[in-house]
């Protein structure tokens, strides 16, 4: 919840989302919706975070401290929903593209792939919003929902609404300590204490549970202490100060986090990145998975992302 009194310059609630969003002070300033440096983002971020009286985030890795994650969460609600809000009011209906997005999708790669993807559209705007529907068809059917890019298991049968289109394979990896000893999953496991082989999962219900069923197979999997976390940015931020392992997906050619080795998981689970869309007569909600789809496979292609040296 937020606290008990606002910042000085309420427009720096909007400046953090964007700095959570984009996961960093360089990469979200071009992605303001005024001009503004980093430099002078930056200041704002020190401003809020004195007004406060709490750190928000740490910067290099960026991750979200855990109050940030939950001021984050309380900014966020406020920051995608208001545009609706003020349009309903009007009596108006949005031009934008209302898109839900797998929370797990809208962090530093595809970001920036989905972000690149936009620019390809000029003169439309879209209405981004993080969300892990238990059912994507139902999610589909509400007026402001036009698009739903999310996790699904591969050969899972699902009813097919009026556009589906498969964007790429996504795998779930092991994430340790870069100085790590460990280079493989048992190596972790035959660690000698319980409490040392604790393993992070997103509160992403798809990823743990598929996690948990290809773990099951494996001759060390009671020596695993799975622990449910909410965020991404808990899971590696426990990760680096050694508390364990965690659980993520990547797709090909996407990095692991800073400061962070991905371990492969063979023979677990594969899961898929889906686009899933409602009938429209608009090109765009069938032109966006595409161009999307197209962007993953060059960067698989490339081995890197966007920008990355």
């Amino acid at each position: 919840m937020l606290p008990g009194f606002l910042p000085r310059n309420t427009e720096q609630l909007q400046y953090f989302y964007y700095v959570a969003l984009h996961r960093g002070v360089e990469r979200a300033a071009p992605h303001l919706p005024m001009r503004m440096t980093a430099k002078t983002l930056e200041n704002h971020m020190n401003v809020l975070q004195q007004d406060i009286q709490s750190r928000l985030f740490h910067a290099d890795p960026f991750c979200l401290t855990p109050k940030g994650e939950q001021f984050y969460q309380t900014v966020r609600g406020l920051v995608e929903g208001l545009p609706r809000i003020t349009s309903h009011i009007r009596g108006e209906s949005l031009r934008a593209v209302g898109v839900v997005c797998s929370p797990w999708i809208l962090r530093e790669h595809l970001l920036d792939l989905l972000q690149q993807c936009f620019s390809l559209f000029p003169g439309r705007s879209f209405n981004v919003r993080a969300g892990e529907p238990e059912d994507p068809l139902q999610q589909l059917e509400r007026s402001e929902t036009r698009l739903l890019l999310h996790l699904a298991a591969v050969g899972k049968q699902q009813p097919a609404p009026k556009g589906r289109v498969r964007l790429g394979e996504a795998r779930m990896v092991l994430l340790l300590p870069e100085k790590s000893p460990c280079h493989t999953l048992e190596d972790f496991l035959n660690q000698r204490s319980k409490s040392s082989a604790s393993v992070g999962l997103p509160g992403q219900e798809l990823i743990a549970h598929r996690f948990s069923e290809g773990l099951s197979g494996h001759p060390k999997a009671e020596a695993a202490l799975l622990v449910l976390t909410l965020t991404a940015d808990t899971i590696e931020r426990d990760v680096r100060s050694g508390r364990g392992a965690g659980v993520a997906v990547l797709v090909p050619g996407q990095p692991p986090p800073a400061g962070l080795r991905a371990v492969p998981l063979p023979g677990f689970p594969t899961l898929e990145l889906v686009a899933l869309w409602r009938g429209n007569k608009e090109n765009i909600i069938k032109e966006l998975p595409l161009a999307l789809r197209e962007a993953l496979s060059q960067s698989a292609a490339v081995g890197h992302r966007p920008g990355h040296r």
